[in-house]
Formats: structure tokens, sequence, C-alpha cells
């Protein structure tokens, strides 16, 4: 339920952000999604942690993205690496900050790929990277730290050893 508040947050976040139809100027995706499944993620039991990245990735691909049916796997990708690199259920403020950011890095990177080979856009990677990649990195990694904050004080981390 978070995460789709969360996702909701996005929405209204990007009904205020720039948004250039032309591709000629800066575009920022917020991920407060993302950032909050990302972190979530993290204190999932393992039986219910690929079940949980499929459903958020099916609801993240129909609502938002239009049936991009690539998100699905993404999140799967993000389940796996996301959980096994973490040898507790706790994140510093800095771990947080580079998995998210890492993560939003990774999921740009392929969405443009994917565009870039079905030929959707014409748009060379520097292009990419200057409008878009660099702005919701940007943009992102400083919204993960309230968003972090936040999360610490909801209480959703945990303190086992996940090995």
């Amino acid at each position: 339920m978070i995460v789709a508040i969360c996702y909701t947050i996005d929405n209204s976040i990007a009904f205020f952000l720039p948004f250039d139809f032309s591709r000629q100027g800066i575009v920022i995706v917020p991920g407060i999604g993302l950032m909050a499944w990302t972190l979530i993620n993290n204190i999932i039991e393992d039986d219910r942690r690929y079940l949980f990245a499929t459903l958020v990735g099916l609801y993240y691909a129909v609502i938002y993205a239009n049936s991009l049916f690539i998100y699905v796997l993404l999140y799967c990708l993000y389940a796996f690496f996301g959980r096994a690199y973490m040898k507790l259920s706790r994140f510093t403020l800095f771990e947080a900050m580079v998995v998210i950011g890492l993560t939003i890095f990774v999921q740009e990177i392929v969405i443009y790929w994917l565009m870039w080979i079905t030929n959707v856009t014409a748009m060379s990677i520097v292009t990419f990277a200057l409008y878009r990649l660099l702005p919701t990195f940007l943009f992102n990694v400083v919204l993960s730290i309230p968003l972090f904050y936040l999360h610490k004080k909801l209480g959703f981390e945990g303190k086992k050893n996940a090995y």
C-alpha cells in the first residue's frame, strides 16, 4: 500500500516538473515509488520477494508505463540484486542513497536502451544523459534523503541478519 501511495505522489510531482515534448529540454522523472520499494525490498521475506516484485512491476507497467512489461523484469532483478548484497536488513543513509541511485540509473539506462533498440527514440546517449538521466538521477537522490528518514521513522527496517 505504501508503494502505491508513493507512486501516486510520483504522479502528482510529475505534473509540476518540466516535461519537454520536443525532447529538446530537461525531463525529470520522479522515482519515489521505486525508492520506497527499494527500501522495503530489503525487509521482505525470501519466499514473498519475487511475488511482490512482480506485482509492483505489473502495477507500474500497467498504470504508469502504459504496458511496458520490462518493469516486471527490472523489479525482479532489483529484488534479487538488492537483497544479495545486503548483509543486514538495515540501510545507512549513504548505502540507501547509493542503492537508490544505482537502481534509478539502471532503470533509466534500460528504458533508453529499449527505446533506442525499438527505434522509438533517435536521441543520442549524450543528449539523453544530459537532459534526462542526470536531472532524474540528481532529483531522486536528493528526494531519497527525506524518504530514508521517513522509512526509518515508520519502523519498516528489520533487525535480523539476512544470511
